[in-house]
């Protein structure tokens, strides 16, 4: 099974202030964009579950599974043609349940089913500047990423922490109708903290 997940981002609105609130049978959420000044935009949103809250009688899980994220941006128009937007996001997600389906086994095996506790979070910012020069365009973007997940039985648990920077530059440059030439240049470090804690 995989699958690919295409995301584009607005830009803040600068004509005026829009809002607005949605929600289905499985999460709500709200978002507001809004101009400060003449040249600057900011624009923010969150997203949560909450069946959890209306949910928590359950053979299998142990914690009602939830939810979350967000996204929050300001973009600068600092001249003609020259941009600079910062960025932070982030999205967590976290749920209980037993290691085996508990219909499936007996009194005495329930008893000896564990619960498992699972965890994961992540947030990023990410700085980006747009120059036009003439018929040259320079994109270059900075980003940090912190991804935090946990897993946690009765006897053991493991935690593991991955932080890393990216850097990514692209040009593109026209000349006449014709002829456009494309260049960029990516740059990533990484880091991981793994803790494994066992009793057994």
């Amino acid at each position: 099974v995989g699958g690919v997940v295409n995301s584009v981002s607005r830009s803040p609105e600068e004509a005026a202030s829009h809002g607005g609130v949605s929600g289905d049978l499985i999460m709500g959420g709200a978002w507001v964009s809004s101009p400060v000044g003449e040249k600057v935009g900011v624009s923010a949103s969150v997203r949560r579950s909450y069946a959890d809250l209306m949910e928590n009688d359950s053979e299998w899980y142990t914690i009602w599974p939830t939810f979350w994220d967000y996204l929050a941006r300001a973009e600068v128009d600092l001249s003609e043609g020259h941009s600079i937007a910062l960025t932070g996001f982030g999205a967590g997600d976290r749920y209980g349940r037993y290691l085996q389906q508990p219909e499936a086994l007996s009194p005495l095996e329930r008893e000896d089913n564990p619960p498992f506790v699972y965890e994961r979070e992540f947030h990023a910012a990410s700085l980006r500047l747009e120059n036009q020069f003439g018929s040259t365009h320079i994109s270059s973007t900075v980003a940090y990423v912190g991804d935090v997940w946990s897993g946690v039985l009765t006897d053991a648990s493991q935690n593991r922490v991955e932080r890393y920077g990216w850097f990514r530059s692209e040009l593109s440059s026209w000349f006449g109708d014709d002829l456009e030439l494309n260049s960029g240049l990516q740059g990533k470090f990484q880091s991981v903290d793994l803790d494994v804690i066992t009793q057994r």
